[in-house]
């Protein structure tokens, strides 16, 4: 079960970064962002750059998994709507 919820939430980032390809604001601010964050790089020591790394992998990890939590969340109450309708169609 884990492997197909990992394997749909990775078809997922891909569908995601196909998505900030094809619409030009998103797109955009996403290109500034990292621009921003290529010139704070270099601004940083070696110690900052290091803090400032695992800050944007723990941003990263964050929205991850706020992702993969809400995407579970639907399959639950997707799960729960199709058991309900099998026993509603089992009364008839």
């Amino acid at each position: 079960m884990r492997d197909t919820l990992e394997m749909i939430y990775n078809s997922l980032a891909e569908q995601r970064e196909r998505l900030l390809k094809t619409q030009p604001a998103l797109s955009c601010t996403t290109e500034l962002a990292v621009r921003c964050e290529e010139k704070l790089n270099v601004l940083l020591d070696d110690k900052a750059k290091e803090r400032f790394q695992k800050f944007l992998d723990a941003e990263d990890e964050r929205f991850d998994a706020a992702v993969m939590e809400h995407f579970i969340l639907g399959f639950r109450l997707g799960m729960r709507l199709a058991v309900e309708g099998l026993d509603w169609r089992e009364e008839e």
